[in-house]
Parts: structure tokens; C-alpha cells; sequence
């Protein structure tokens, strides 16, 4: 539900829209290598949900993609939200949302993560939230499996920027995305690498 894999894991970013279409669990762009494309061509051809194009950042959900950009793990709640409006308005034709069994893939952290060495967000923190938030899914969708993904060691990602030129011009134009990472000391990128 965090849009960083819109922008690292999906589609190269060749300019500044999300390719949720493209996005490794969710998107259903034809050809695709993506989980809904796997399970439709292998499974289940009645798979719905998946992206189907691309968004502008900040976009609060599209299709059954309740991810946004820069989202917290304390902002998932309202995703979760999104998702049971949508199963229960927008594809309440296609979905039985009592019967049907529904895969949402929890893909949360990062942006925590670029916050850390501020002295916000301590790792109990996340814990409390990511639990709060899985209770919260448990009892609002059923039958439904949660993909929970780890995040990777974010304080790598200035080590690979600092080889690539577009990198560095994004992080010296905007040093909000993650601020452990473009405007902190090594001390702050190792504190995000311990998280």
C-alpha cells in the first residue's frame, strides 16, 4: 500500500507519474510481469482490481491500488478504508466481498524509515501502528490474505544515488522525499540501516 513501489519497483521513471499499471503487485498492464497478471493467466481469469494506467503522485487510491505516495504507516488506515468502499461500491458487481478471497500486499515502512534519525517514528512506534493496522484489516475484510512485505535497508539507496546523476539532481531538488538520506549525516543513514 506505499507507493515506493510505484516509483522504484515499477516502470522506469521517465517522467513524473506513478505506473501503477506496471507495479510488480498490483498492476495489469498486458504483458506485465505482475501478481494480478499471474493469477489471471494461471489461476483465475476473473482476477479484478489491478491497475490499469498510470497516476499523478499523491493520487489516494485508484483501482483496488490503495497506495499514495509518501504514506506513513499511520496514514494506512485510511487505505484500508478506500479498499472496503471500493469492494463494497465500485466492484460490488464483481466482487462478493463477504464470500470472495482478496490478496492485498502490505507494503509499508520507508517513508518512516527517511524520518528516524529525527527522533520520529521509533521502531516500537511502527510495530504499535503495523499491528493496529493488520487488527484493523482482520476485521474489515474477510477472507483475505495479507502479503506482508519487508522493506529493504533504505539508507543503501544513497549508496547506489550517489553513482547515478539523475539521482543526485532529484535529491538536491527535493530533499523532503527522505530527509535521513539527503540532508542528514552518515551517523543518520547508518541509524536508518539499523531500523
Amino acid at each position: 500500500m506505499d507507493q515506493i513501489i510505484n516509483k522504484i519497483l515499477g516502470y522506469p521513471p521517465v517522467d513524473l507519474v506513478e505506473y501503477r499499471d506496471y507495479v510488480y503487485s498490483i498492476g495489469g498492464a498486458k504483458g506485465a510481469f505482475t501478481l494480478p497478471n499471474i493469477l489471471k493467466e494461471h489461476y483465475n481469469a476473473n482476477v479484478v482490481g489491478s491497475a490499469s494506467s498510470w497516476t499523478w503522485p499523491l493520487t489516494k487510491g485508484a483501482w483496488l491500488d490503495a497506495g499514495v505516495s509518501m504514506a506513513k504507516v499511520q496514514d494506512t488506515h485510511a487505505q484500508v478504508d478506500y479498499l472496503v468502499n471500493e469492494m463494497k461500491t465500485t466492484y460490488k458487481d464483481e466482487i462478493n466481498f463477504e464470500n470472495d478471497w482478496k490478496l492485498l500486499t502490505f507494503f509499508i515502512g520507508a517513508n518512516n524509515i527517511c524520518v528516524s534519525c529525527k527522533g520520529r517514528y521509533p521502531p516500537s512506534y511502527f510495530e504499535k501502528e503495523l499491528d493496529q493496522v493488520l487488527s484493523e484489516i482482520e476485521e474489515k475484510i474477510p477472507r483475505v490474505f495479507v502479503n506482508l512485505v519487508s522493506i529493504f535497508n533504505i539508507s543503501g539507496v544513497w549508496n547506489a544515488g550517489q553513482t547515478k546523476e539523475y539521482c543526485k539532481i532529484l535529491w538536491e531538488v527535493d530533499t523532503s522525499e527522505c530527509p535521513c538520506l539527503t540532508t542528514g549525516h552518515t551517523s543518520d543513514r547508518n541509524i536508518m540501516g539499523m531500523i
